[in-house]
C-alpha cells in the first residue's frame, strides 16, 4: 500500500534524528566539560526540595535518563 508507506518513512526519519540527537548528548556527557559549559551553570540557593546547590548544568534534564 503506497499511501501507508510515506508516514512510516517520515516516522523512521524523525526517530533516527532523535537517536542521533541522544547519541550526541551522550557523547557530550562522556567528554570532559568545556569551560563554556561550566560557565553556563545557573547559581541557585536551593532546589525545589530545599537542598542547597552550587548550580545546575543546563544539560541535566536531557541526560538524567542516560545515567541509569
Amino acid at each position: 500500500m503506497v499511501e501507508g508507506d510515506a508516514p512510516v518513512d517520515v516516522e523512521r526519519i524523525n526517530w533516527d534524528r532523535q537517536i542521533d540527537f541522544c547519541a550526541d548528548i551522550f557523547q557530550a556527557c562522556r567528554m570532559p566539560r568545556p569551560k563554556a559549559l561550566e560557565q553556563s551553570k545557573v547559581p541557585v540557593a536551593s532546589d525545589a526540595r530545599g537542598i542547597p546547590s552550587q548550580g545546575i548544568p543546563r544539560l541535566t534534564p536531557c541526560v538524567a535518563g542516560l545515567k541509569t
